[in-house]
C-alpha cells in the first residue's frame, strides 16, 4: 500500500516538473520568406493538389492560416495557396544575385517567357528549345555584335539566346504585374505591357488599357480612344489563339466525407464547413457556414448522410474528359487542352447626336468573343436518361461598350440553370400573370430555356456510346433539423451500359433559400449535386441551385 502511494507521488511530481510540449502555430498574418528556388504553390494542403505557381528564394509572403498537414496558407507576389512550411523562414532571406553570397558569377535568370534557344547565334538558326521565365542558365560566352549569348540550361542542351533576356537576378513577376496590397503604390518595376507578353490573357490586356487611362487622363472616358499600337498587337496575339492553364482538380467526394467526419465542436466547424459549402455549391440561410443559425452543422451533417454507390473505373478515365456546364471558354481550354481564341468586334463611331452610355468602355472594341478552335460535345442529360449531344465551341461574348444602361438583373432568370423544375416550386411566383395552360410567367420563361425533362448538362471530349443512359432512382429520408432537408433522391446514370454508374445526381427537397424574405414556407426540390466517376473515384462535377431571385 505504501509502495503504491510512493509511486503515485513520484509520478505526480514528475508530471508537474515535466515541461508541457506545445506545437505552436505561427501567428497568422506574420511575414515569411522563401528559403529555396522554385517553391511550388498548390491549390490545397497536400502534394496531390494542383500546382498553381512557383516562388523564388527571398520572396516575401504573408502567412494567412494555421499549418495544415505541414502546409502553410500564404499570400504574396501574386500567389495565394499552400506551400510546404519547412521552406519558409521567419527571418528575411536575401534574393539571389549572380556573383554574390555564393551564387556563381556566370549564373543568369531568363527574364522572358518561352524564350527561344537556338543552335547558333543567328535569328534563323534551328530552334533547340524554349526557356521559361526565371529558368536558370549558365552564361558561357557572348557573341560580340550579334546580340546572342551562348548558355547552358540546367536541363537540356546548350544553345544561343538573345542576351537581353539574361538577368542577374530572378524576375519578380508580381512587381511587373502590379500585384500589391491596397495600401501600397505600384512597384517601380510595374510594366503592364511586358506583363501581357509574359502571360498573355484578356485580363492582362484590360490591365494595360487601365494603365493607359491612368497615364493619359486626356483619353476620353466614354468617347473613342486614339489608336494604340501596343493594344493592336495584343488584340492580334489573342486572336491567334492561346491555351489556358489546367484548372483546379475536382473535389474528391471521399476527401469531403473524411473532412465532414472529423470530430469537432461548434466553434471548430466554421472553417471546414465553409470549404465544404464551396465544394458542393450549396447556399441559402439554412446552409450558410458562417451564420449563427447552425448552417455549418447542417452542411457537415448533410455530407455525412449522403452515400453514393461503390464504383470501379468506367467510361471517364481522367478529369480532362469532362467539364461542368458553368465552364468558361478559358476553363474548357485548360480542361480539354484545346486552344481558344479571343475575337473583338469593333465599336462603330457614335453619331454626333448620340449620348454616350455609362458602360465600361475599352479602347475601340464593342464586344469580345471567346471560343475554342476545336469543338467538344455539350451533352444535355434528361431525367429519364436521354442524352442530347451537340458540338460546341464554348463560345462566350461580353459587351464592352453600352450606349444605354442595362437594368439590374436583366440577364437573370428564375429556376435552375441547366434543368427543368417541379411544377409545384413555381407557386413561389404566383404573383406573376397566369396563362391558359395554368403556368405563370416565370414558369413559362424557364421552360423556354430548359424544356420539360431536362436535368443537367456537361461538356465532354469523347463520343458517348449510347443515346440514352441506364438510370436508377433511390429515394431517401433525412432529418430536417440536422441537414436542412426533409428528403432526397439519388439518380445514377450509366452512360456506356457496363453496369457501373458514370454520373450520380442527388436532389434535395426542403425549404428553399427563397429571395429577400428568407427561406420558403414550402418544401421544394431546389438543390442538385452532381458527381462524376473519374477512374473509379467520385468527384464533384458541379451543382445547380433553383434561383428564387437575383438579389436586386
Amino acid at each position: 500500500m505504501q509502495l503504491s502511494i510512493l509511486i503515485a507521488s513520484v509520478t505526480l511530481i514528475l508530471t508537474m516538473l515535466t515541461p508541457l510540449v506545445v506545437h505552436a502555430t505561427p501567428p497568422v498574418q506574420s511575414p515569411r520568406w522563401v528559403l529555396v528556388d522554385d517553391l511550388r504553390v498548390r491549390a490545397g494542403s497536400g502534394t496531390e493538389h494542383l500546382v498553381t505557381g512557383t516562388l523564388s528564394r527571398g520572396a516575401e509572403l504573408i502567412l494567412k492560416g494555421a499549418t495544415v498537414d505541414d502546409f502553410c496558407l500564404i499570400e504574396g507576389e501574386g500567389q495565394y495557396g499552400y506551400v510546404a512550411c519547412r521552406y519558409l523562414s521567419a527571418e528575411r532571406v536575401v534574393r539571389p544575385k549572380a556573383g554574390e553570397n555564393g551564387v556563381d558569377a556566370a549564373q543568369r535568370w531568363i527574364s522572358g517567357n518561352g524564350v527561344t534557344l537556338r543552335e547558333g547565334p543567328r535569328p534563323n538558326a534551328a530552334v533547340v528549345g524554349r526557356l521559361s521565365l526565371n529558368a536558370t542558365v549558365k552564361l558561357l560566352r557572348e557573341e560580340g555584335g550579334s546580340g546572342y549569348c551562348e548558355v547552358q540550361p540546367a536541363d537540356g542542351p546548350r544553345g544561343y539566346t538573345a542576351c537581353r533576356y539574361l538577368a542577374l537576378t530572378p524576375v519578380v513577376l508580381a512587381n511587373i504585374l502590379g500585384y500589391r496590397r491596397a495600401d501600397e503604390a505600384p512597384s517601380a518595376d510595374y510594366d503592364p505591357e511586358r506583363a501581357f507578353w509574359l502571360e498573355p490573357s484578356w485580363n492582362a490586356l484590360e490591365q494595360y488599357a487601365e494603365y493607359l487611362k491612368h497615364r493619359h487622363p486626356e483619353i476620353p472616358a466614354q468617347g473613342p480612344w486614339p489608336h494604340n499600337e501596343a493594344l493592336e498587337r495584343m488584340k492580334a496575339h489573342l486572336a491567334l489563339g492561346l491555351k489556358a492553364r489546367k484548372p483546379a482538380p475536382y473535389a474528391d467526394w471521399s476527401e469531403l466525407k473524411d473532412k465532414a467526419s472529423q470530430d469537432m465542436n461548434k466553434t471548430q466547424m466554421e472553417a471546414p464547413a465553409s470549404e465544404l459549402q464551396r465544394a458542393i455549391g450549396i447556399e441559402g440561410p439554412l446552409h450558410d457556414a458562417i451564420s449563427a443559425d447552425g448552417g455549418a452543422a447542417r452542411i457537415i451533417q448533410l455530407i455525412r448522410a449522403l452515400e453514393f454507390p461503390r464504383i470501379q473505373p468506367s467510361l471517364l478515365r481522367n478529369e480532362g474528359n469532362i467539364a461542368p456546364p458553368t465552364s468558361t471558354t478559358e476553363e474548357a481550354s485548360g480542361r480539354f487542352n484545346v486552344v481558344y481564341r479571343q475575337l473583338v468586334t469593333p465599336r462603330p463611331k457614335p453619331k454626333p447626336s448620340a449620348e454616350e452610355g455609362s458602360g465600361p468602355g475599352l479602347y475601340d472594341m464593342l464586344a469580345r468573343t471567346q471560343l475554342l478552335v476545336r469543338p467538344v460535345q455539350r451533352v444535355q442529360l434528361f431525367r429519364d436518361g436521354r442524352l442530347q449531344a451537340e458540338p460546341s465551341l464554348v463560345r462566350m461574348k461580353e459587351t464592352l461598350w453600352r450606349d444605354v444602361d442595362e437594368p439590374m438583373c436583366s440577364d437573370w432568370s428564375p429556376g435552375f440553370g441547366f434543368g427543368d423544375a417541379d411544377a409545384s416550386i413555381w407557386r413561389y411566383f404566383d404573383g406573376d400573370a397566369i396563362a391558359g395552360d395554368g403556368r405563370n410567367t416565370s414558369h413559362r420563361d424557364s421552360l423556354s430555356r430548359n424544356p420539360a425533362g431536362r436535368l443537367f448538362a456537361f461538356y465532354t471530349n469523347i463520343d458517348l456510346p449510347r443515346a440514352s443512359a441506364i438510370r436508377t432512382e433511390t429515394p431517401m429520408s433525412l432529418d430536417r433539423g440536422r441537414t436542412g432537408f426533409l428528403r432526397g433522391t439519388h439518380l445514377n446514370y450509366d452512360l456506356d451500359g457496363d453496369g457501373i454508374p458514370d454520373l450520380a445526381l442527388w436532389e434535395g427537397e426542403g425549404k428553399g433559400p427563397g429571395h429577400l424574405d428568407g427561406s420558403t414556407t414550402t418544401d421544394d426540390r431546389w438543390y442538385r449535386l452532381v458527381l462524376v466517376n473519374i477512374a473509379g473515384k467520385w468527384k464533384v462535377l458541379g451543382s445547380d441551385v433553383f434561383g428564387y431571385g437575383c438579389g436586386c
